[in-house]
């Protein structure tokens, strides 16, 4: 079994990813080259523009004791991360920011992975060297998680799968 965690971060990732490509309402997801589940990324021209998922800190609001069969009730920190290179990158960037905030609103669910997605917030910065510069964006989702402990599942009456 996947950790839900895991199964959020690859659920957003491959929602993301397969957005590219399908409808002329994703006209800058359309343009990414890179979908990774990295952080990191090297500067290299051909790998940009990038979209890169991962997930930060977890916060358990509910558990039962150890050695207690029970469900918990947690949240999540979904990143995702916007990444382009040259002087259009800001403008790059924030539009992409907008297809993937609207995206969410429309499977905050992830496709079940999830009980519920939140945009928290978006922070920006640019990283200039000689040659180019790196413009990139972090978008923080709050992303709500209701966990069965698949060992007693059974015992509150959930269906086996």
């Amino acid at each position: 079994m996947n950790s839900p965690r895991l199964a959020v971060r690859d659920a957003a990732f491959e929602y993301l990813k397969g957005l590219k490509g399908q409808s002329d309402e994703t006209p800058f997801l359309n343009k990414v080259k890179t979908f990774d589940r990295a952080r990191f990324l090297p500067v290299t021209k051909n790998l940009y523009p990038a979209v890169l998922v991962y997930s930060n800190n977890e916060r358990v609001e509910q558990s039962a004791p150890y050695g207690m069969p029970g469900e918990r009730s947690s949240s999540m920190e979904l990143i995702v991360d916007i990444r382009q290179l040259g002087t259009a990158g800001a403008d790059f960037v924030d539009e992409t920011c907008w297809e993937v905030e609207l995206a969410f609103q429309r499977n905050p669910t992830l496709h079940g992975a999830a009980a519920s997605t939140r945009f928290l917030s978006f922070e920006s910065d640019f990283s200039p060297d000689d040659k180019t510069v790196l413009f990139f964006a972090l978008m923080t989702f709050r992303v709500d998680l209701d966990v069965i402990d698949p060992e007693a599942e059974h015992l509150l009456g959930y269906p086996d799968e």
